[in-house]
């Protein structure tokens, strides 16, 4: 992609020159962070400044891993028509990388948007997602029905904690009970570890493990669960389905 006299200045000003050069410089970068991922490219413009020489600018959106936070990034492209009439990079520019906003990293559990809903011999629970006006916040609302008539509902908001650099939610029932609780990805899991009080009073601590199967099954599982001084087991498995539509009244 880079012509052979190409340069390559890094969002530090560091210099590379030359086409065999980038390519060293490259490898080595993805041999130190195999991991890491481009997630998107966004052209924003690109101009032409003869019939030989056109600017490109975008963005690009990046991460360290899989599971770590989004960050973005401008970049600036001068790409040349060589006389083999093949257009290459003769200098790229990236600039300093921000994080990405709160859509962006937000953007990472769209997998809950929708309306959901699971049941086992005692309960059943609807559990409904989408994005806030503001575009800054997931809202979910849950309601949770027993065969017996009891009911219980409630609503979670998740949003970006920039100081912590993760994505925490806000989660209160209709019992009067309120919880945080902070989300990590591993591979196609999220773990949230949440705190708070139950309406009696009772703190509680907590870690629960979500396992994306496709986008329209989730399985979760409380790994570890604790309630005042009583530490329970784990629990059964939990399966959610996408709740199908409402039939046509046609």
């Amino acid at each position: 992609m880079f012509a052979e006299d190409g340069e390559f200045l890094d969002e530090f000003g560091e210099r590379t020159v030359g086409r065999d050069a980038i390519v060293a410089m490259f490898q080595a970068v993805f041999d130190s962070s195999p991991d890491a991922l481009i997630e998107e490219i966004q052209i924003e413009r690109v101009r032409f400044i003869s019939d030989t020489v056109a600017l490109e600018e975008g963005i690009v959106v990046s991460s360290e891993s899989a599971s770590a936070p989004r960050f973005t990034s401008k970049y600036a492209a001068l790409h040349v028509n060589g006389e083999d009439g093949t257009w290459r990079i003769n200098t790229l520019k990236d600039f300093p990388r921000e994080h990405g906003n709160r859509q962006e990293q937000l953007g990472r559990l769209t997998w809950l948007l929708g309306d959901w809903v699971n049941q086992d011999e005692e309960t059943v629970v609807h559990t409904s997602c989408d994005w806030s006006e503001d575009g800054n916040y997931l809202l979910r609302e849950f309601t949770l029905l027993t065969y017996d008539g009891r009911e219980m509902s409630g609503v979670q908001r998740i949003g970006w904690d920039a100081s912590r650099k993760k994505l925490r939610s806000w989660t209160f029932d209709s019992e009067g009970g309120s919880f945080t609780g902070l989300w990590t990805q591993r591979d196609d899991q999220w773990i949230v570890t949440s705190a708070g009080v139950t309406a009696e009073g009772e703190t509680t601590t907590g870690t629960a493990v979500y396992t994306v199967v496709d986008e329209g099954m989730v399985i979760w599982q409380h790994a570890a669960l604790i309630v005042g001084n009583d530490i329970r087991d784990s629990n059964t498995p939990v399966t959610m389905v996408r709740r199908p539509p409402a039939p046509d009244e046609d």
